[in-house]
């Protein structure tokens, strides 16, 4: 039988960080968390041959999504998925030239950013008069708690696969 890999994607996922840019007349705060997924035909070869020449350690790119933050300003979520993009499609010099000796390339960094909005706290200033606060921040999370849901019709549970063991009865319709 011939295996043949299809896709394959290497990376790191739930990079949190913060990011607060500090001026004189006020802190801006950025909650992140990335995950940055790469793609490219060499590091097949990790799954063939188990060599791991071509595949970035995970922890290599939680390190770079935290240099990249703290080195470069950024004022969007997005302008940071397009600098993470563009560094690790770029600036691995071994990668590169693993690849060019295998003619492959990493050809695509999937990057997602989910940002955690924070709000400036409103106090009043020295007149008494409400204005957003320099450096303090709220956030808010809320959800639902206890939450129940019944389905009273067209909920089947049939042709399931069945074993000596199984002594469940196929049902056509149910409550769930």
């Amino acid at each position: 039988m011939v295996v043949k890999l299809l896709e394959h994607e290497h990376g790191k996922g739930r990079v949190r960080m913060l990011k607060v840019t500090r001026t004189p007349e006020k802190h801006s705060v950025m909650q992140l968390e990335a995950q940055v997924l790469l793609e490219g035909a060499p590091a097949a070869s990790a799954y063939y041959d188990g060599d791991n020449g071509s595949v970035l350690p995970t922890d290599s790119v939680k390190n770079s999504v935290w240099i990249l933050a703290k080195k470069h300003e950024f004022a969007s979520l997005e302008d940071f998925g397009v600098i993470l993009a563009k560094h690790f499609v770029t600036k691995h010099p071994d990668i590169v030239r693993y690849v060019i000796l295998l003619e492959g390339f990493i050809s695509v960094a999937k990057v997602k950013l989910f940002e955690t909005p924070w709000e400036r706290m409103v106090t009043p200033d020295s007149n008494g008069k409400m204005r957003p606060h320099h450096h303090a921040f709220v956030t808010v999370q809320g959800g639902v708690d206890g939450l129940r849901v019944l389905k009273t019709t067209q909920s089947a549970f049939v042709k399931f696969f069945k074993d000596e063991y199984t002594t469940l009865p196929e049902v056509p319709d149910r409550l769930v």
